[in-house]
């Protein structure tokens, strides 16, 4: 099932964004015709203004970090990465945390900043002070693993 490939590899349980995208309503509407035996048209995907984020929410201020720490400018495909996590309600401030940790780490590519923003969904990070403490996780699991490992 294409539906099923596709929200594997996004990796996102929020059944409200699997609803949204556009394979899924493309899939419903293909298998509801083709279950029906109709010779009904399907009718293309139509979204509106008011559910689809715009890309300038992304943030001007990310995009200059990024250009500045990665030395070019978003991609097409990179903002659309960045947009699932939009609709998801992140902003610009948990974009730029993503970007900060992975560039600490010497990791200046898209797949891992979008890594790390899948990981924050995952464990239930909405803010700064959820990421302050996810990170404070960790490190206590990492120090007690080298004291008692």
């Amino acid at each position: 099932n294409n539906e099923q490939r596709y929200n594997e590899l996004l990796n996102i349980q929020d059944p409200k964004i699997r609803e949204s995208t556009k394979l899924s309503k493309l899939t419903k509407s293909f298998h509801s015709t083709n279950s029906a035996n109709s010779t009904k048209h399907i009718e293309p995907f139509e979204q509106t203004k008011s559910s689809k984020p715009s890309k300038s929410e992304i943030g001007k201020t990310f995009r200059e970090l990024w250009e500045k720490e990665i030395g070019q400018p978003l991609t097409p495909y990179q903002e659309d990465g960045l947009m699932l996590f939009v609709r998801l309600g992140y902003t610009e401030d948990i974009f730029i945390e993503a970007l900060r940790y992975a560039v600490m780490g010497d990791h200046r590519h898209m797949g891992y900043v979008l890594g790390i923003l899948r990981n924050w969904h995952n464990q239930n990070v909405r803010t700064k002070e959820d990421i302050a403490r996810v990170q404070q996780d960790w490190e206590d699991k990492r120090f007690l693993r080298r004291k008692l490992g």
